[in-house]
């Protein structure tokens, strides 16, 4: 394993805007009654319905932007055929500043996303979804978000209950349900944004085809995000430094890497790996440890000692499933931080990926070394360090969160010897 020993402690967000690409014709009938629009809309025919006229309607402010020479004198016409129209469609046509504005908000919304070095977006990307409302994130709010609540309402309950693999760090909502039947509540319209938000992003830098691809195309085309994805819920109990992993098994990447045809490529013939997300639903956010990925090819892209990635309210980090990582960390207020998890399938060969074989979680490098004791040097707690620099095979002090040990009457602090920890790795291997 090549392992990159530097790495600032906090990773800070580099943010930038992000086009995100919405069906025209939805936009397009949000926008009929504003003039320049209208005249617009006029002159392409308002006969034309839908993406027809949505279309068309782009090609006409896409002329009036440009300045190829071969196309003036159609510019030329168009301008003088709106030019009788209003005051402010003639200044809409003079302003090209305004063009470009009138382009994006028809055509486009404005998405700030954030990157963290040395990861590229290909591997990790932060989005900002505070254009969503409140209540789409409200755990507390059972008339929005009841199948959330009921979640919220079990764990806060009962904290410490023996579900999942981490019982004695982390609560794992739907253990036994972590699948695609989750379905957010409230309005049908903010499921619509998140989803596409979720699209945009993983065709940006994941390589998913876009959803409306042509029919008979590329079988990637196919997968939907809102009837595949598996999701899930989780909040920390006792922080105590989860060790480091992939979501996915590596013989289940090693699958869609070799997978024959177009099953898991998408048009250009890019490989496709299924993805992950952390999404908080309450006011302390969330906190996960990045060590990058594991490839001889570019041993920069590992860190010994991992960047602190913190996730603020109302955004969602999104990851490649061979980035390692790990969790069990208690949210920036020192509570119990609950959030939500999530396995995205870029291809049908993902389809399950979060809920079936494909789910199981891998602590160890791709190759595990053989004889007694062979398989625990291998895994990655073995070579990497925790946040502050501390071997995971030493003893240590861990915290309960606040929130539970007030619930319970509970010490904050306690010593987690390493035996325990040891116990811990075996009823999880049996698990």
């Amino acid at each position: 394993m090549n392992i990159m020993k530097e790495s600032k402690k906090i990773g800070k967000w580099l943010f930038h805007d992000s086009v995100l690409s919405v069906p025209p014709e939805i936009l397009l009938e949000q926008n009929r009654d504003d003039p320049f629009i209208a005249s617009l809309l006029a002159e392409c025919g308002r006969s034309l319905r839908g993406i027809e006229a949505a279309s068309l309607l782009l090609s006409r402010i896409d002329l009036l932007l440009t300045d190829d020479a071969r196309k003036q004198r159609d510019r030329r016409g168009l301008i003088r055929d709106l030019a009788g129209g209003a005051d402010s469609v003639r200044d809409a046509i003079s302003d090209r500043g305004a063009l470009r504005r009138c382009r994006e908000s028809l055509f486009g919304q404005k998405v700030r996303c954030a990157t963290c070095h040395p990861f590229p977006p290909q591997m990790v990307v932060l989005v900002d979804l505070s254009f969503l409302p409140d209540e789409f994130f409200d755990p507390t709010n059972p008339t929005a978000q009841p199948e959330i609540n009921g979640h919220y309402e079990r764990m806060i309950a009962n904290p410490k209950s023996e579900v999942g693999t981490f019982r004695e760090f982390m609560h794992w909502g739907a253990a036994r349900n972590f699948g695609c039947r989750f379905r957010f509540g409230g309005d049908e319209g903010n499921t619509d944004s998140f989803v596409r938000v979720l699209d945009h992003f993983l065709e940006e830098y994941g390589g998913k085809d876009p959803a409306a691809a042509e029919e008979g195309g590329p079988a990637a085309a196919a997968i939907s995000l809102r009837d595949d994805w598996s999701l899930g819920f989780l909040s920390t109990v006792l922080e105590h430094m989860q060790d480091p992993h992939v979501d996915y098994g590596h013989a289940r990447l090693a699958q869609y890497r070799d997978m024959a045809g177009r099953r898991s490529r998408n048009r250009n013939g890019q490989l496709l790996l299924p993805w992950s997300f952390d999404m908080p639903l309450t006011e302390g956010g969330l906190r996960l440890a990045f060590y990058g990925i594991d490839d001889p090819k570019d041993p920069l892209m590992l860190l010994e000692t991992p960047v602190e990635m913190f996730v603020p309210p109302k955004h969602v980090m999104l990851w490649r499933g061979d980035c390692i990582h790990a969790g069990g960390l208690l949210d920036s207020l020192g509570r119990s931080g609950f959030r939500m998890h999530g396995c995205l399938p870029l291809a049908p060969a993902h389809r399950g990926c979060g809920h079936d074989s494909g789910a199981k979680i891998e602590w160890h490098g791709p190759s595990r070394a053989a004889g007694r004791g062979g398989e625990d040097r291998c895994r990655y707690s073995h070579r990497l360090k925790k946040l502050d620099g501390t071997s995971f095979e030493e003893d240590d002090v861990v915290r309960y969160a606040a929130d539970v040990a007030q619930k319970f009457g509970l010490e904050r602090t306690k010593l987690w010897k390493l035996r325990e920890g040891e116990a811990s790795r075996k009823r999880a291997r049996s698990s």
